[in-house]
């Protein structure tokens, strides 16, 4: 008798607590939740619903403005306005979109003629390129593409940047046509040592001939038909190129090319050069013959244990005498 008295008030005092416990939750805060936890325990749970996130887009042309990297709005969807033909490299043809050659005699007009322009350069850069399959291609002023597309046809990664929106838009294009999107990133900026908007000038019929006009080399304004200029473009540094979405080069050969502000260039640059292993950069020397803008790229590169070439046979320059140096130069890192 005492036994069932105890059960009996044993499970009433449980009902009670159930009870209480149940009226309790519908006055908490988080009452929704508690209860379906509740319920939980008496039907199955259903598995949570998930949302799929759209597809990132998948960018390879970029800009930088004075703090960050963006996306660049440079478009090529309709590319029938310009002049197409083929570009043939060592690894077989890729499409290049171009200038007339009246706009543009030199690359353009060897190209339309030819398929080529300085083939001699370009094989130069695939056979560095060889030496290390971990090497990655830098094209600073790319132009229209001939060094980025070709390295890139060799299925190697490739940054390519360039001043002009014209050539990026042709660029683009390009690398569209050939399927590159995932071997080059195109960058739309100038390169300098300051964070600035600069204009562009004209090198008349000749648009590889394009350069920035704000501390122009006077060397390259006097060997030059110029006049007009193309608007205003964004600097950004070469140290920036390391902050580049999706760059991860440890090891790079270099070209350049911007009509006699290398030197400004590469004052930017001191940060790049120590954090990328650059083994070789080849650059245009033609308007760096004389001038303190010379010199200052042979201390550049002095500082960090290059020594200047003759492209052709890699043959050591005399460091004291570059005003007899060739209108090209190889720089070689010293192993």
């Amino acid at each position: 008798m005492k036994f069932n008295v105890v059960v009996k008030i044993g499970c009433l005092g449980f009902c009670c607590f159930v009870v209480g416990w149940m009226v309790a939750i519908q006055q908490c805060p988080y009452s929704q939740h508690t209860t379906s936890a509740f319920k939980g325990w008496i039907q199955e749970a259903k598995p949570p619903a998930t949302t799929k996130r759209p597809p990132q887009p998948d960018y390879f042309i970029y800009h930088r403005d004075e703090t960050t990297w963006h996306p660049c709005n440079i478009t090529c969807n309709d590319p029938s306005k310009f002049t197409k033909t083929a570009l043939h490299t060592s690894y077989g043809d890729t499409p290049i979109f171009i200038y007339s050659s009246i706009e543009d005699k030199h690359v353009s007009g060897s190209l339309l003629r030819d398929g080529r322009w300085e083939p001699q350069f370009v094989d130069l850069i695939s056979g560095l390129l060889r030496e290390d399959d971990d090497l990655h291609f830098i094209d600073l002023g790319t132009n229209v593409g001939v060094f980025a597309l070709s390295i890139a046809k060799m299925n190697r990664k490739v940054v390519a940047v360039d001043a002009l929106a014209m050539n990026v838009q042709r660029l683009c294009a390009s690398i569209k046509a050939g399927n590159f999107t995932k071997n080059i990133k195109l960058v739309h900026n100038a390169l300098s040592d300051v964070r600035e908007s600069v204009p562009l000038g004209v090198d008349k019929g000749n648009v590889g001939g394009t350069f920035v006009a704000k501390d122009k080399n006077i060397n390259k304004v006097k060997g030059s038909e110029v006049g007009g200029d193309y608007g205003t473009v964004q600097t950004a540094l070469l140290d920036d190129l390391l902050d580049l979405p999706g760059f991860n080069a440890k090891k790079a050969v270099m070209k350049i090319d911007v009509e006699g502000y290398e030197n400004r260039v590469f004052r930017g640059g001191n940060k790049f050069f120590q954090s990328v292993n650059v083994t070789a950069v080849l650059m245009e020397w033609m308007w760096l013959k004389t001038g303190p803008a010379g010199q200052e790229i042979v201390d550049f590169f002095k500082s960090h244990n290059f020594i200047p070439t003759v492209p052709s046979d890699k043959r050591p320059l005399p460091i004291d005498q570059r005003g007899f140096w060739p209108n090209d130069v190889l720089w070689r890192r010293r192993v």
